[in-house]
């Protein structure tokens, strides 16, 4: 009577183990169904509107040679441009802020070992190549508009873009800083 009971113990256990998987089966295949009826389907992502205002501002600053120095800002900022998100070109107020600094600068750098110091500044959210590329196109406005208004283009430098650090003003990511040194 024993073995009886064995035996019809090992036949229960598979015979439950085969519904509780025949269950589990109905129950993905459900799942399975549900989800493939609902889902969305794989589109192919449209440009950004950064991506395409990096392209225009390419096409519009010139970048024939861009060398960056390695000469380390030092002291104060003269001038600080702030852009809006996304921009890359100056506005009427940075404009004339750079003429008046290139009026005053151009007579001291003429013939002296003095250059002109653009630094280009990036905030970490998004992308770093993206962020990086903006803050160039905008260092290079500045250093265009700085040429445009008397200083010689041998002695308008361009450091690195820089991104910046901390949680202070969105702003001061989007700046670009001249000094002269």
């Amino acid at each position: 009577m024993q073995d009886e009971d064995d035996d019809l113990r090992v036949v229960l256990g598979v015979l439950f183990g085969v519904i509780a998987l025949v269950i589990a089966l109905v129950i993905g295949m459900g799942v399975y169904s549900l989800n493939r009826a609902t889902a969305v389907p794989v589109v192919e992502a449209a440009p950004t509107p950064v991506t395409e205002l990096m392209r225009a501002a390419a096409e519009s600053v010139p970048t024939e040679a861009i060398a960056f120095t390695e000469l380390a800002p030092q002291g104060d900022a003269q001038v600080k441009v702030y852009f809006a998100v996304g921009e890359t070109g100056l506005n009427e107020a940075a404009a004339g802020d750079l003429a008046a600094f290139a009026q005053t600068a151009a007579d001291k750098v003429g013939n002296s070992d003095m250059a002109v110091l653009v630094s280009g500044f990036h905030d970490a959210s998004g992308s770093a190549e993206v962020n990086a590329e903006i803050a160039k196109t905008r260092a290079m406005s500045v250093r265009n508009a700085l040429i445009a208004a008397g200083i010689a283009a041998d002695k308008v430098l361009l450091s690195k873009p820089a991104g910046t650090l901390g949680d202070g003003d969105p702003a001061e990511a989007r700046r670009v800083e001249v000094r002269l040194q």
